[in-house]
């Protein structure tokens, strides 16, 4: 039961890879879903400093740019799919009235490193 218990707990999320933090995070190493390949570095789940100030960036980017486009009344329905359907949990299907069948966007799948790229490039274009 405990085992069970450990992991519907374990945080699945990125840590900051620095063993100290993930140390102080885990203290039983139970908790903080991580990979460990070698001393001081982790296989999964984990980014750099750089790296989280990027997605923070990125984040910045996308509320400001969507606050811009619903200003300007662009309130379409336009759900992309991945990996992950956001459609299949969001409570607003009566007020969008997004069907199944109708049509997503599709993104492919990405690799981390991928991703921190685009963002990297989106973040140096903004500057």
């Amino acid at each position: 039961l405990e085992k069970k218990l450990d992991k519907n707990f374990q945080m699945d999320g990125l840590v900051l890879n620095d063993e100290d933090v993930v140390g102080h995070m885990d203290k039983n190493g139970k908790m903080v879903k991580l990979g460990k390949m070698q001393e001081g570095e982790f296989s999964n789940n984990v980014a750099t400093t750089e790296q989280f100030n990027c997605i923070f960036s990125h984040i910045d980017n996308t509320i400001r740019e969507m606050g811009k486009e619903l200003l300007e009344g662009n309130v379409a329905v336009d759900p992309i799919k991945g990996i992950v359907d956001g459609c299949s949990y969001c409570p607003y299907d009566s007020v969008c009235c997004f069907k199944y069948g109708d049509k997503y966007r599709y993104r492919g799948d990405v690799t981390p490193k991928e991703v921190y790229e685009e963002m990297g490039k989106e973040k140096n274009s903004n500057e």
